[in-house]
């Protein structure tokens, strides 16, 4: 399961030249641009797809769901349901 992290880098647009940043994974602060601040969520976005096709060139099942439950839900259950009509 991947979950879609996009959203968390996209902000409203900020006029600051420089923004710092703060990485909770690492507790490391950064300091970005503010056009490199704006491209983050496309940067996540199509490191998300490349883990998706590589998973999938691998046969690796993934499935890629988002915060909101009722489409997290609906998604698992689409694939559940994918992968045991695969299995017939």
């Amino acid at each position: 399961m991947m979950v879609d992290a996009r959203f968390a880098y996209e902000l409203p647009a900020v006029s600051a030249g420089w923004i710092q940043t703060f990485d909770v994974e690492t507790g490391r602060t950064r300091t970005v641009s503010r056009r490199e601040f704006a491209r983050l969520a496309d940067r996540v976005d199509e490191w998300q797809q490349e883990i998706f096709r590589l998973a999938r060139d691998a046969d690796v099942d993934i499935v890629r769901v988002g915060l909101d439950r009722w489409e997290m839900e609906t998604s698992l259950i689409e694939f559940v349901a994918e992968r045991r009509l695969r299995k017939m």
